[in-house]
Formats: structure tokens, sequence, C-alpha cells
């Protein structure tokens, strides 16, 4: 009796083993992925790519044909995407967009086959470089309404101006009123459908002038500054009746860089880096002078 029951077992577990072992074969192209880069890799396939059947498999992928721009190659294949379209887990090595479909054929040793798909959506954001100067006094406000310079991202965007002082709102992609104590530049942050992120570049540049005795001038005759873009030195020249006790270096948000007594007539700007600063210049008279000037390379 104990031998036909042991006999019975191993006849069920035979049974089971050529049932598992010629199952349908299915194909696993992966969970559908979303990048938050069009920089970003992502690899395909699940884990394994292939169940059932009889291995081994043998792994095809395709996509449906992407149009292209450059004239020599007007479409784009699998094979222009990804590493490898014969693997069971390839890697996305160029995005060709927000959306893509990839397809996965699976053929297992006695000829079966199957297909699955996986979809890889990618935001992309858009930004450009523009930037915006105002100058106000003290205690005035202004009215920003300028198209941001980032938007687009995946499906609907949300705006968070940074940062946030002297903002009346700063949620909204423009139309709002802008109330800073000092100098500030603002910058917006966007958040997209899927949770991605990006900052944009310094927008929004609001120069304060301060009220009363210590009011900075912008325009001022008797103190000339050049050239303007520069490269290498920017020069001052002044009346013979004043004289310049101090010349600071100050970024475009009012961070304060370098300090020079005003025993030269020059500020050495070879080693600055390009890009927009401040010029505020302190003399003898009492007056401080600010200026924008624009460092090249």
């Amino acid at each position: 009796m104990k031998t036909f029951k042991n006999y019975f077992v191993a006849l069920i577990a035979c049974l089971t083993s050529i049932q598992l072992t010629n199952a349908q074969c299915v194909a696993d192209a992966g969970a559908d992925k979303h990048l938050c880069s069009p920089d970003s890799s992502v690899q395909l396939g699940g884990n394994p790519s292939a169940l059932g059947g009889v291995s081994p498999y043998t792994y095809q992928w395709w996509i449906e044909p992407i149009r292209f721009t450059p004239p020599t190659k007007p479409y784009l294949y699998a094979s222009d995407i990804l590493d490898d379209t014969t693997s069971a887990n390839p890697s996305l090595i160029y995005n060709a967009g927000d959306s893509m479909a990839f397809y996965l054929k699976i053929t297992d040793n006695q000829g079966n086959q199957s297909v699955d798909t996986v979809v890889v959506t990618t935001s992309i954001f858009c930004e450009h470089l523009g930037q915006y100067t105002y100058t106000i006094k003290k205690g005035d406000s202004v009215w920003l309404e300028q198209v941001p310079n980032i938007a687009c991202g995946y499906g609907s965007i949300t705006y968070a101006w940074l940062p946030t002082h002297g903002l009346s709102e700063t949620t909204l992609p423009s139309g709002f009123w802008a109330k800073p104590d000092s100098s500030v530049t603002y910058f917006a942050k966007v958040t997209d459908s899927k949770g991605c992120q990006k900052v944009g570049g310094s927008f929004y540049f609001i120069d304060v002038i301060p009220l009363g005795i210590d009011e900075i001038k912008t325009h001022n005759t008797n103190i000339k500054i050049y050239p303007n873009p520069v490269k290498d030195c920017i020069f001052f020249d002044f009346q013979e009746d004043i004289a310049i006790k101090e010349v600071k270096l100050l970024s475009i948000s009012g961070q304060q860089l370098f300090t020079q007594n005003g025993s030269l007539n020059f500020f050495d700007m070879k080693a600055i880096p390009s890009g927009m600063y401040v010029v505020e210049i302190y003399a003898t008279n009492n007056e401080v002078i600010r200026h924008k000037v624009i460092k090249e390379r």
C-alpha cells in the first residue's frame, strides 16, 4: 500500500511538471514607466520577461516608426532607441518623445509566441533664458504679467514662485503684484501631474531704491562707468571734488561678492564669470551709485 502511495505521488508530480513545462508562454514587457527627464534611462521588460512554454526563448522588441526631422533618417526604429532589441531587458538610450509604446514578442523553443506592451512617458519641460528688470522705490509695487520662462512638463502643471516675500500671489503663472522691501530676483518652480519638478532661471529682477537720505541714485553725471559690457576692467571717472571711498561688486540678486577701497579708479573683472552684476560705488559726497554691468568672456 505504501509503495502504491509513493508511486501515485510521483506520478502526480511528474504530470504537474509536464503541465508546467508545456504551459502557454507569456511575454511580460514590464510595468509602464514615467521619466522626469529626457536624459534619464530606464530598463524595459519584466522579471523575468518570459514565463511558461519551453526555454530557451528569443526576444524581439519593436516600436511604431517615429517620424524624425533630419532628412538623412526620416524615421526612428527600436534599434535607434534601445541598446539591444533582442535582449530580455533592454535599456532606453534615446528618448524620442513624451510617450512611447514598446512591443515585446517572445518565442519559445517550440515556436509558441506571445506579445506584450509597455508605455514609457516623459516629463519634457520648456524653458527660455529671458529676464525682466524693474526699478521701483521702496514701498511701491510692480505688476508682473510676463509669460513665465518655464512651462510644459507632463499633463497639467502648477506654479510656485520663489522667494515668496513681497508677492501678492505665488501660484499663478503670471498676473500678480510684487512689493519687496529690497532688491530681489524671483524664479518659478513647476510641478506636473506626475510629480516631476523643474526650477526655472532668474526671471524677474526687482531693483528697489531705498527712500530718505540713504537713497541710492541710479543716474549720476558726476561719475562715469565704462565700458559696459566689460571683458577685463571697468573704469570710473569722476569730478575733481568727488572721490570714491569704496566699490562693491554684487550679484544680480544683491549678494555681495567683492569689495575694493577707493584708491583705484578701476575694478578688475578678468576673473569674474560672465553674467550680469551690480557695481555699487560709495562716494565722498555721501552718494551711493548702483550700476548694472554685463561681464563678457
